[in-house]
């Protein structure tokens, strides 16, 4: 089966490498896909959901956020502000995350806090959606 080469990195460390089948990730203008042979793209990440399907068939999900994703012949790199593969989430943990931000954004007045109290809304439920799907 064709294949290509997939790097998901973050500042702090690479979160994945190896070779792929195809890739679903989310991005500022939507829900983009890959697969072997794809046009060049780049594009700016979103928080959210991405998939990937190893050569030996294994499906695998990552909670991301932030970054950019650059598809070129062979090969995809996925720079994101963060990233977690399924089985590194403690559930738990992205649980409390959830409500202390559903806690705070309810008493917080309108604002520049607002938005960033959804967007760690945003980066929870993404961790909870991808540890459901591990």
């Amino acid at each position: 089966m064709a294949s290509y080469h997939l790097d998901l990195v973050t500042p702090e460390r690479t979160v994945f490498s190896g070779d792929v089948t195809s890739l679903t990730a989310p991005s500022t203008e939507g829900l983009f896909g890959v697969l072997p042979g794809h046009a060049a793209l780049l594009t700016s990440l979103a928080t959210g959901l991405l998939s990937f399907v190893q050569n030996d068939g294994q499906s695998r999900q990552a909670a991301v956020s932030g970054g950019f994703a650059e598809v070129e012949k062979g090969r995809v790199v996925i720079l994101a502000e963060t990233a977690e593969l399924a089985d590194e989430i403690d559930v738990e943990r992205a649980r409390q995350a959830l409500a202390r931000a559903r806690e705070a954004l309810a008493q917080s007045p309108k604002g520049v806090e607002s938005e960033q109290l959804r967007q760690a809304i945003a980066r929870a439920q993404s961790r909870l959606r991808a540890a459901a799907t591990d």
